[in-house]
């Protein structure tokens, strides 16, 4: 088959056929999926399809015109790869009236495939977002097509479409073509969708891979320490390498500047990190960015306020406000604390329960923070997470100073997960904290125990070792002098029982 058997339409007259109106397609119960010719029209598309492949526009230009006028029900492909062709077009034309005819052409591409093939609201979707992309100087246009596309489709929307949108019409209301009134409305119906869809995620989950300046340093196994620990946080999932092949880590715990992963890292001490998220997450992260100027904690106050007053009992109300106030990070606000609290006593929930003692966390009122951490502990199933509330409640332990506190919750923890190292590092930081009440020789000997839980965390958990190590040989260095034990008569290799807190007993060491 050669390309001289292919017939050929041009542009021109395609536009004109197209143009005529809707008698110009043939109906859809009426169309012959193969044309009047079922062998030139499945060459036609073939030789087309492979040009499409190679980004080789001009040569698929005939082969497409050829299907698309000729059998426009072979295949919905076709209009995929006319939308690719003629957007290609319109980038590289330089005159307006040139640019207009294929912007109308690749409208009349998008038009016949929902004409033949369905899919309103999906293919509005990428109309739309086309229009936003090439159609600059008329993005209402293109707005007006993502918004039947959400109208139609709604939580089932491609999350490539909720930021471009957003963007596009916060860039309209600050030339006050669109209003306040329209951005707040549309954050909170895409806000909805996002968090559908990020507590409903498909079988088929997009990832976006985004560099930081943050590097691993001192790696030890799944051990490393970062001098912006700030910038992490726990759960988050990164790769050394970008690629969407190369090798994830989780991290699943942050002490000081020591973070800790689910697996031995394979790639060199000094690696850039690159933080890897799946793309709903991403997209509500640039829209409470975008809408940021919009939503401060005033504003949605007075917004909400009013609602909720009129309707306290109302839980898919208290759910938006939540989700609100979260993404804009207003949960230091008297509304948060009073809706959380109501919404609690309807909906006892783990997971709300965490999040308030989070925000008590945050506000730095300890006490209560503690007391909501245990609801949430109660009204868990999932063992690992409970551990993890009770290490949470361990920190705020320490950072209180209240030792016999960071005992209680560390002891907690280990009693569902034996194997939980972090917890004998912070009752070994809590014994630090003690070793201002121990005088004369128990001021050296109590390192003896502080760096005793350092040891026992990396033998049950050796993900935490590198922690662990540095902690070791830190402290280590305050172990008591061979000569000052010499005159109390205590030997090396014997056993010691501190006179202070925590009064427990030890083999003695000496510094060298």
């Amino acid at each position: 088959m050669t390309r001289k058997m292919i017939k050929f339409y041009s542009p021109i007259l395609l536009l004109i056929a197209l143009f005529v109106g809707n008698k110009s397609f043939a109906q859809v119960e009426d169309c012959n999926p193969n044309g009047s010719d079922s062998a030139l029209t499945l060459r036609n598309y073939s030789l087309m399809h492979e040009d499409v492949k190679f980004k080789r526009f001009d040569a698929a230009n005939e082969g497409w015109l050829y299907v698309f006028h000729n059998a426009p029900c072979f295949r919905e492909q076709t209009y995929v790869d006319g939308i690719e062709i003629y957007g290609w077009k319109y980038e590289r034309a330089k005159e307006e009236p040139a640019r207009k005819a294929l912007l109308d052409t690749i409208n009349l591409i998008y038009a016949q495939r929902i004409k033949y093939f369905g899919r309103e609201g999906y293919v509005k979707g990428k109309w739309g977002k086309s229009l936003l992309d090439l159609d600059k100087k008329n993005p209402e246009a293109g707005m007006a097509l993502i918004e039947e596309s959400i109208k139609l489709d709604g939580n089932t929307i491609e999350d490539n479409l909720v930021v471009p949108y957003f963007n596009t019409l916060t860039a309209l209301e600050k030339k006050n073509v669109r209003s306040k009134d329209d951005v707040l409305k549309a954050y909170e119906r895409l806000t909805e969708i996002v968090d559908h869809n990020i507590k409903n995620p498909g079988t088929s989950i997009k990832l976006g891979i985004y560099g930081t300046s943050l590097k691993i340093e001192n790696l030890a196994e799944n051990t490393f320490t970062s001098k912006k620990a700030e910038a992490l946080e726990e759960g988050l999932v990164f790769t050394l390498k970008p690629s969407y092949s190369s090798p994830r880590y989780t991290i699943t715990n942050i002490d000081s500047i020591d973070i800790t992963v689910d697996k031995p890292i394979t790639e060199p001490d000094g690696s850039k990190i690159y933080f890897v998220k799946e793309a709903w997450n991403v997209a509500q992260e640039n829209l409470n960015n975008l809408a940021a100027p919009y939503l401060d904690c005033s504003t949605l106050a007075s917004i909400y306020t009013p609602k909720f007053d009129a309707d306290p009992t109302n839980v898919d109300l208290m759910e938006k406000i939540l989700l609100f106030l979260n993404n804009a990070k207003c949960t230091n606000t008297d509304l948060y604390f009073k809706v959380s609290e109501a919404y609690l006593k309807l909906n006892p929930d783990a997971l709300g329960y965490r999040n308030l003692a989070n925000a008590y966390k945050a506000k730095k009122n300890y006490s209560k923070a503690l007391e909501v951490y245990q609801k949430a502990v109660d009204n868990e199933t999932d063992d690992a997470k409970k551990v993890n509330d009770y290490i949470t409640m361990t920190k705020i332990a320490l950072v209180n100073r209240n030792v016999s506190q960071v005992k209680m919750y560390a002891d907690k923890a280990l009693a569902i997960n034996p194997n939980k190292g972090e917890a004998y590092i912070l009752i070994g930081d809590s014994y630090l904290q003690a070793a201002g009440g121990c005088k004369d020789f128990d001021a050296s000997a109590i390192y003896w125990v502080v760096v005793d839980q350092y040891i026992k965390a990396k033998a049950v958990d050796s993900g935490i070792a590198g922690a662990a190590n540095r902690r070791i040989a830190t402290y280590s260095r305050y172990f008591p002098k061979k000569d000052k034990a010499f005159f109390l008569n205590i030997t090396e290799g014997s056993t010691y029982t501190l006179k202070c807190y925590p009064n427990l007993s030890t083999k003695v060491r000496f510094v060298e």
